[in-house]
């Protein structure tokens, strides 16, 4: 349930020496390897540290290990229950958790809407 870079291609360097200098963005590391920066939002999620915002056209690789994050791990990220069911294939996943508002933000919002009506109707 993860794509893995092939050795043989520029991602596979990029994601090495992202890994190696703990730079978080791809684009980064291709400035300092190549001089030339890069538009895409590809994301390398390293432990104890943010992870970027993660949509639907985002890759996001593991810190330590050749692959792209998981469907649980983006999941978890995004704050969504382990037990919560997606559909379709790796692809339509990634994208459904893409364009997603995570739970957690959700709930903060919700909160705020509550204490603002509560308020009003406290008057």
């Amino acid at each position: 349930d993860y794509e893995v870079p092939n050795k043989g291609t520029k991602t596979f360097d990029v994601l090495k020496y992202c890994q190696m200098h703990h730079i978080d963005l791809f684009a980064n590391a291709k400035k300092e390897m190549y001089g030339n920066f890069a538009s895409y939002s590809t994301t390398v999620v390293f432990e104890n540290k943010p992870v970027r915002t993660i949509v639907q056209s985002t890759r996001a690789y593991h810190g330590y290990q050749f692959r792209t994050l998981s469907i649980d791990e983006l999941k978890r990220l995004q704050t969504f229950p382990d037990d919560f069911v997606l559909t379709g294939n790796f692809d339509k996943k990634w994208q459904r958790i893409g364009r997603s508002v995570p739970p957690i933000m959700y709930e903060a919002v919700g909160l705020k809407i509550k204490e603002s009506l509560d308020e009003y109707y406290a008057r």
